[in-house]
């Protein structure tokens, strides 16, 4: 399963001391492409389905000043997206997004 996604997102920061919390979310149009493989006796067959959808991103972390115009942290991230693959999801919508934590390293100009 590969997905790729474009769109806008809208973050609030808190400054506390040496460190910014921040928070966010957005809307994006995500392009999704699962794909099976199975091989039955030396031959080898598979399905490949795409769906296009809207989903939404949200975010959070925290990042510390490491010099003038430098930030490091953690971030947490949630991609609520629903795709359809025909008959590999039964004909129904199923959920594909996820989440997962990053470092990060932010540097503004």
């Amino acid at each position: 399963l590969t997905v790729v996604g474009i769109g806008p997102s809208v973050a609030y920061e808190w400054r506390l001391g040496a460190a910014d919390l921040y928070a966010g979310a957005g809307l994006g149009l995500y392009w999704s492409n699962l794909q099976t493989s199975n091989v039955l006796v030396l031959v080898f067959n598979g399905v490949k389905k795409h769906d296009r959808s809207v989903g939404a991103d949200f975010r959070a972390g925290v990042l510390f000043d490491v010099g003038k115009s430098s930030g490091l942290g953690i971030e947490y991230r949630r991609l609520s997206l629903r795709g359809q693959f025909g008959e590999l999801s039964n004909g129904a919508s199923m959920p594909i997004g996820g989440e997962f934590v990053q470092g990060i390293f932010r540097k503004t100009f």
